[in-house]
């Protein structure tokens, strides 16, 4: 966990639901900001339903704060680009 990246996800500017899913991201991410929750577990953990989970995802990689790398049917791997942290 990087307290610097959960930091930087609390001050970007998305709904609520996106906010939410990227500073959990966040909070999984290593010390290179790669991290790869399930969309079960970020529904578990959030307590957000799949679909806003996808949602939000979707809005996070649009917004440019998270790049997907498709690996299997169960996870993907997000890469995390928030404003001052090393990537």
């Amino acid at each position: 966990m990087s307290v610097i990246l959960v930091d930087l996800a609390f001050e970007q500017n998305v709904k609520t639901s996106a906010k939410t899913i990227l500073v959990y991201m966040a909070w999984r991410a290593d010390e290179t900001g790669r991290c790869w929750p399930s969309i079960k577990e970020l529904q578990r953990v959030t307590r957000i339903t799949s679909q806003a989970v996808y949602t939000a995802i979707n809005t996070l990689e649009a917004a440019g704060l998270i790049t997907r790398e498709n690996r299997t049917p169960n996870t993907n791997l997000y890469r995390l680009h928030l404003s001052g942290a090393a990537e």
